[in-house]
């Protein structure tokens, strides 16, 4: 228990603590030029599993410390909506579950420790909502072709959204949201695989650049 009690303070001090600097990773071509953009994100569409259910490895750093549970997630991409139960790794014991949609956010159960000093659950489910939900650019998005990566720029609040497509499977691998120059968080989706017709990214790295933030979910199962 001391340990989520650690980690909860952690998050809430991560407004105190310094920015990063994006991870700098090059992309995998694409293996050839799309003649039509918006097919590549049709065709990626079309093999995403909805509704999507999942166990993952979910590791939280932030600064020098580091949070690990299993997490099932359940998300209705249609819809909008989600689900997520964070379990103790070792016993199965329940930490928390918040579930939510692109609006509102609903928790339903945590451990005292996990809201002492802030809201691990709430931040949870705003992560969902950035990994999991609007996986496709609007169809009015702008698209770039260069160096091999496919991107599509979305004008959303005071910023804009930035998918790349890229890789042999021309899946989404990269989901950022930006403010000019300033890049405010980045999604990465790796290592896809196929299964029952639908691809799911076997690892996944969010980073809150802004707050020296990390969470990576490995992915541990796929349930039915």
């Amino acid at each position: 228990m001391r340990a989520v009690v650690v980690a909860t303070v952690g998050l809430v001090a991560l407004a105190a603590a310094g920015c990063s600097h994006p991870t700098v990773r090059a992309l995998p071509r694409l293996p050839e030029a799309p003649v039509e953009p918006r097919q590549v994100v049709d065709a990626f569409a079309a093999r995403l599993p909805d509704p999507l259910r999942v166990v993952n490895t979910a590791t939280f750093e932030f600064g020098w410390q580091s949070l690990v549970v299993l997490g099932m997630t359940s998300v209705d991409a249609v819809h909008g909506t989600f689900v997520v139960v964070g379990l103790h790794p070792a016993g199965g014991v329940k930490h928390f579950e918040v579930e939510g949609d692109r609006d509102s956010i609903r928790r339903s159960f945590a451990l005292p420790p996990l809201l002492e000093h802030g809201d691990l659950p709430a931040a949870v489910a705003e992560d969902t909502r950035r990994i999991y939900l609007d996986r496709v650019p609007a169809r009015d998005a702008v698209s770039t072709f260069e160096d091999g990566v496919l991107r599509f720029r979305q004008p959303s609040g005071s910023g804009e959204f930035v998918y790349a497509f890229a890789g042999p499977d021309a899946a989404l691998a990269e989901k950022s949201y930006r403010e000019g120059e300033h890049e405010v968080w980045t999604v990465r989706y790796e290592d896809y695989r196929a299964e029952g017709g639908a691809l799911y990214a076997a690892t996944i790295v969010l980073e809150h650049h802004d707050y020296d933030y990390r969470l990576t979910l490995r992915l541990k199962e796929i349930l039915s």
